[in-house]
């Protein structure tokens, strides 16, 4: 009786779970929370796009009359460039706003079953045609909203605030009518509209700020009769180009300065009177738009599931686990625990991977704007060498007008593909040290990495030993220090000494080797998001394609952007045209090198004046980075005082420096 008893115990236990296990007829259950119907919205967006269309459409028509009634000659390309981005523009908010709204345009391509909206229910084989089209028709349809902003009308800005109503208010009341979407993730339609809703929410502020700003100036001032305006911005860079600056403060020593200082190198300020380009403006923008939607997306595709899996395991988990050699638990409810915090510190190791990654691209985005202005400024002093590493003409060419229209897509494409792979490192990276290092630790078992670790410790003692060995008998017994010099004694002992340390130094290569492996697989995942450094040698940074694109759109920002030109072009046009004032008579503030080349007008100058512009002159021409290269390595050449000659080009710029 008592071995049956057994026997029908152990029936007992194992036919508790042979329904639930091993039942065909058992289906997933779906709460009734969990199901979320389509909601149709009282203006659906198929009907919406089918009426904004033509609106947009006939608004660019009026456009075109409007600027055939007001400015001759002038023709399509040129009144409807979108927002002037080759030129400095005082719109970026607008340029920016719109090309935000563009992306998240193709965030919707990309993920949506119709990506045509004016399209429902097409086949698969038909959609990627759809989606080739819906490539160019967002541009299209948005256009409106950079062209009605290029006219500088007041009709342009009443038409431009409307249809940014028209496209704002239709979003938000469709998101407010149906926040909920059965795909991806119950809220990811409605989070994932907000850096649109914003950029729609920016136009409808700008334009009626640029109308009431257009409306208190009179009609004669409505359009300008030149293109050439006076630029601001370029007349503030002169000025402060050419004003008398103080002696910079050494920095102190420490490693609480340095530290600021290098965090403080990542954080864009402005400067009084450099203003980025609208390019780089547009580029940063719709970079953290780009953040934003990636995060985003990869937060709904992995965190709602593993919560999920969490709430859905039961104790038949156990009985999984055993058919790999897996006993966590001989209590099977211990086991669920067990594996329901391994799964929340799964989630843990995501999010923590998620924020760091975010913050890194962010980090580099923003150092991108500090070097970019570096660049910049280096670039319009002419120091081509210390930019591109190698002497480059600045001139207009096929490549660089291509790599300038492409810089802002790249950038972002970039960007998204950096947080991504940032992302899957930095996970790896902490699962990495939760499950080997933190997880054993704290509960004292799974102590496998620290146990291997434990009994290689002669190997490292011996690694370690013979490295500081090395750096002491190179300093103490190898160098003789002296007052001028530093002498290599002992040589003999030094050579018996490499061939004994030759095994344990193929050893420490491996290590070393692996470390190399692993910081330049990580500076290369950091800063895959910054196209304004090479992540190859200095002499193949040209086969990078994103570094090139970068160099060759820089060439042309210096190339047509200069400050200093475009402001000595200003005050020529500016002085030509003065009212009251004849072709012979010449401008009292002309610069002194001009005045002393014109023999023909009587120059009362000191002596005094005529020998501080010569020395000017000199100085200039002797630090202009772009003359280094067509300089001879040594000339003899007599300074403008006679008081002695160069024999180099830095003994000449020492002397001049210290006579001035």
């Amino acid at each position: 009786m008592s071995s049956s008893d057994g026997f029908a115990k152990e029936d007992s236990n194992y036919s508790d779970y042979s329904d639930n296990w091993y039942s065909d007829d058992s289906t997933p259950s779906v709460s009734e929370d969990e199901i979320i119907l389509l909601c149709n919205t009282t203006i659906p967006t198929k009907e919406f796009h089918i009426c904004v269309a033509p609106l947009s459409v006939i608004v660019l028509s009026l456009l075109v009359i409007l600027v055939k009634c007001t400015r001759q000659g002038s023709k399509l390309f040129s009144i409807l460039g979108t927002a002037e981005l080759l030129e400095p523009s005082s719109h970026k908010e607008l340029a920016a706003s719109v090309f935000g709204l563009l992306f998240c345009s193709l965030c919707t391509i990309v993920l949506e079953d119709d990506p045509l909206p004016l399209i429902n229910g097409s086949s698969h084989q038909m959609k990627e045609y759809w989606k080739i089209l819906a490539f160019f028709y967002y541009p299209v349809i948005y256009f409106p909203l950079l062209g009605c902003a290029a006219v500088r009308h007041r009709i342009g800005y009443v038409l431009g605030a409307i249809l940014a109503w028209l496209h704002c208010g239709v979003l938000i009341w469709q998101k407010v009518e149906c926040p909920y979407s059965p795909k991806i993730y119950t809220y990811y339609q409605l989070l994932s509209s907000f850096p649109q809703i914003g950029c729609l929410l920016t136009l409808s502020v700008i334009y009626p700020t640029l109308l009431i700003k257009n409306l208190r100036k009179p009609v004669a001032e409505e359009l300008p009769k030149t293109e050439l305006q006076e630029d601001m911005n370029c007349q503030e860079y002169v000025k402060e180009l050419f004003r008398r600056r103080k002696h910079k403060i050494c920095p102190k020593s420490g490693i609480l300065p340095q530290i600021s200082t290098f965090l403080l190198s990542y954080v864009y300020l402005p400067e009084k009177g450099f203003y980025l380009p609208t390019k780089l403006c547009i580029s940063s923008f719709v970079g953290l738009i780009a953040v934003y939607q990636v995060a985003l997306l990869l937060v709904v595709a992995a965190v709602p599931p593993l919560q999920k899996i969490q709430a859905g395991i039961t104790e038949d988990i156990a009985f999984l686990l055993a058919g790999f050699s897996i006993n966590l638990s001989d209590d099977r409810k211990e086991v669920v625990r067990l594996v329901q915090y391994y799964l929340w510190v799964i989630e843990v190791c995501f999010i923590s991977a998620l924020v760091f990654s975010c913050f890194i691209t962010l980090s580099m985005i923003m150092k991108t704007m500090v070097q970019h202005r570096e660049n910049l400024k280096a670039l319009y002093r002419g120091d081509l060498l210390n930019v591109f590493h190698q002497h480059q003409k600045l001139r207009s060419s096929r490549s660089l007008l291509v790599s300038w229209m492409s810089f802002t897509s790249y950038q972002t494409a970039v960007i998204c593909l950096a947080l991504v792979i940032e992302q899957i490192v930095l996970f790896i990276c902490v699962l990495f040290f939760a499950y080997l290092i933190a997880i054993p630790v704290l509960y004292g078992r799974n102590l496998i990495l620290l146990i291997i670790l434990s009994r290689m410790w002669p190997f490292w003692l011996l690694l370690v030993l013979v490295v500081v060995m090395q750096h002491l008998t190179a300093e103490y017994v190898f160098l003789h220090n002296s007052e001028l010099t530093q002498s290599f004694l002992k040589r003999l002992a030094f050579y018996v000494m490499t061939y004994l340390l030759f095994i344990v130094n193929v050893l420490a290569g491996v290590v070393m080797g692996i470390w190399r492996m692993m910081i330049s697989g990580l500076f290369n995942v950091v800063h895959l998001s910054r196209l304004d450094i090479s992540l190859l040698n200095q002499k193949a940074q040209y086969f990078d394609p994103g570094y090139n694109c970068y160099s060759q759109y820089l060439r042309l920002e210096a190339c047509h952007l200069h400050p200093v030109l475009r402001a000595f072009c200003f005050l020529l046009i500016h002085t030509s045209r003065r009212p009251g004032q004849s072709t012979k008579q010449l401008p009292t503030n002309m610069e002194e090198g001009i005045q002393l080349m014109k023999k023909e007008v009587q120059l009362r100058f000191t002596t005094s004046k005529q020998v501080r512009a010569r020395w000017h002159l000199t100085y200039t021409l002797l630090r202009n980075p772009s003359l280094k290269l067509f300089r001879r390595p040594a000339f003899t050449d007599s300074i403008s005082n006679g008081t002695g000659t160069c024999l180099s080009t830095k003994s000449c710029s020492e002397q001049c420096d210290n006579q001035l």
